[in-house]
């Protein structure tokens, strides 16, 4: 009896052929995730490697501590220094200034004291030219013709014209400015070792206490006499005191 071949039907190689494609499609796959995980592999190898080169950058940079960050918030030391300096140098400039101030007044002082000295030997100015309305007197009276009364006189009353400029006989102080009934608008000055002098019978004074005149200073002008001395007319009221007891103003004028 002959053997007969088996040969595979129309079914079974289909079912074969499928089965190929399926191997074939399954190692595929297989390659392709392969693929596209080495390359997953590879980003994030790529990516770890730039973190850990920024952390190492990181450490590398020098790290700022609590009190270096005070310091740099606060100003710079030397700037600081430079201020203080600066503040010290105008400080003092102001009391050099000060001390300079005040040793020109002690100074000035000094000076007006030395000049305020009149030693009551050396001869004076007259205020102003006139004859003697009135002389001075004070061992004897004198009549006044207005008042009509023999008086005594502590100074010497100098004829002049109303508006006539009254000039001081010596350096002096103000120490007193007045105004009296009967020698209307007056100013006395000290003018050293004890010596006064008193100008009266003025008007347009410009001076106060304490203001320092020099010789021939114009202390004031004539007015129009008081009501005391109509008759005798306008004049300069001027006395003289040593040690706050008047003296005759002729022996000290020339």
């Amino acid at each position: 009896m002959k053997k007969t071949k088996k040969t595979l039907t129309q079914k079974q190689s289909f079912y074969a052929l499928i089965a190929v494609i399926g191997i074939l499609a399954l190692g595929a796959f297989v390659t392709i995730d392969q693929v596209r995980n080495q390359a997953m592999r590879s980003s994030i190898e790529k990516i770890e490697l730039a973190e850990s080169n920024n952390v190492t950058e990181e450490h590398k940079k020098p790290v700022t501590t609590e009190s270096e960050q005070q310091e740099l918030s606060q100003p710079n030391k030397s700037e600081n220094k430079q201020t203080i300096e600066n503040a010290n140098v105008v400080g003092n400039s102001a009391v050099t200034l000060e001390n300079e101030e005040k040793t020109k007044e002690e100074k000035v002082v000094k000076e007006t004291k030395a000049a305020i000295s009149y030693d009551g030997s050396t001869k004076l100015k007259w205020p102003l030219s006139g004859n003697v309305v009135l002389p001075y007197s004070m061992d004897s009276t004198i009549y006044f013709q207005t008042l009509d009364q023999y008086q005594c006189n502590p100074g010497m009353m100098i004829q002049a014209t109303e508006g006539a400029e009254v000039k001081n006989i010596a350096n002096g102080k103000v120490t007193k400015v007045d105004k009296t009934t009967k020698y209307g608008n007056t100013i006395t000055l000290d003018i050293g070792n004890g010596y006064t002098v008193t100008y009266g019978q003025l008007q347009d004074i410009t001076w106060k206490k304490g203001d320092v005149l020099d010789e021939e200073a114009v202390v004031g002008k004539v007015a129009p006499s008081t009501a005391f001395f109509t008759l005798e007319g306008n004049h300069l009221y001027f006395e003289m005191q040593k040690d706050k007891k008047p003296v005759d103003p002729m022996k000290y004028l020339q």
